[in-house]
């Protein structure tokens, strides 16, 4: 598991959390969504990784809840800041 110290606002603030196994290689980018608990990360394996942190219990770990193939290195990422209608 890999841990990662939570500092953000939209994070659950300055703990530590674990990540369940994902990247296989560099994470390069980390974002939190504006809207949910969700954090995407993209890495160098060719994936954006997509976790769930409302499902963190007193164990402090997120869930995976899904992985975007892209093929190549994914060097950043991001969500939508317009909410659906």
């Amino acid at each position: 598991m890999n841990k990662w110290n939570t500092t953000t606002t939209a994070a659950p603030q300055g703990r530590d959390v674990e990540f369940p196994k994902g990247p296989e290689d560099t994470i390069s980018a980390l974002r939190w969504s504006p809207v949910a608990n969700h954090l995407a990360a993209a890495c160098w394996d060719g994936k954006v990784y997509i976790y769930d942190a409302t499902t963190t219990t007193s164990t402090d770990t997120i869930k995976g809840v899904a992985a975007i193939t892209v093929g190549c290195p994914v060097l950043d990422c991001d969500f939508s800041k317009v909410s659906p209608t």
